[in-house]
């Protein structure tokens, strides 16, 4: 049932999205809040059970069957949602977010500044007219796009600054778009890019407490 849930969520999630019935923020907020307080609601009778049991056991009396009402397993449920599912995934996941968060400002603010508008034209400069190097000087200015982990600014930043070559040597466009797409792929894997922050997340949620750094040193070789 939990996987169900799970799909469940996902796919609601980039429906409301795609329609643009709702805000990102909203639907990445409320979807996972209501299919989480159904997950909850449907293991509250097992969660209350197990608390009279350890009460019995622990006064050294004999255990009674609670009697689960609507109201109750309600109630239980809020609790479960806030306290175990949203609770203990925050406290999971609160380093790895502060990093991430750090990483998308900071290069952010260096891109708004132009620190890395030099090494952007040195690449341009030594691209030349020659095909192959024009594809390198494309994979390069893509990674150094995507330091800040932010897709849609290595596609704002790198397909501009590359295209007057590609049109000039009437290299195909697609090809291009192909090679920031891999850039942008591989830069994905830094320790504050959002698949190996999900991933630590999600494996931080099972009991393994990874960071993003250090799926990162594992993943270098590959």
């Amino acid at each position: 049932m939990l996987a169900v849930l799970g799909f469940v969520t996902i796919l609601l999630v980039l429906a409301l999205i795609m329609s643009k019935k709702v805000s990102t923020l909203v639907a990445l907020i409320f979807v996972p809040a209501i299919t989480g307080f159904i997950a909850a609601f449907i293991n509250a009778p097992n969660v209350i059970i197990q608390a009279a049991q350890a009460a019995a056991e622990k006064a050294g009396t004999a255990y009674v069957e609670p009697v689960i009402t609507f109201g109750t397993r309600f109630t239980k449920a809020l609790s479960i949602l806030s306290a175990d599912y949203m609770g203990k995934g925050l406290s999971s996941i609160v380093a790895t977010g502060v990093m991430f968060i750090f990483a998308i400002l900071f290069f952010s603010t260096c891109s708004d500044a132009g620190v890395f508008d030099p090494i952007i034209n040195r690449i341009l400069k030594f691209t030349g007219e020659d095909p192959v190097k024009v594809c390198i000087g494309t994979f390069l200015i893509g990674c150094i796009c995507h330091l800040d982990g932010s897709g849609a600014t290595t596609f704002l930043i790198a397909i501009p600054a590359c295209m007057p070559l590609f049109q000039k040597l009437k290299m195909n466009l697609w090809v291009e778009a192909t090679i920031v797409a891999l850039a942008a792929g591989i830069m994905n894997v830094m320790p504050w890019g959002g698949p190996t922050v999900r991933a630590a997340a999600a494996m931080s949620g099972l009991g393994y407490e990874v960071t993003g750094s250090e799926l990162w040193v594992g993943i270098m070789p590959a």
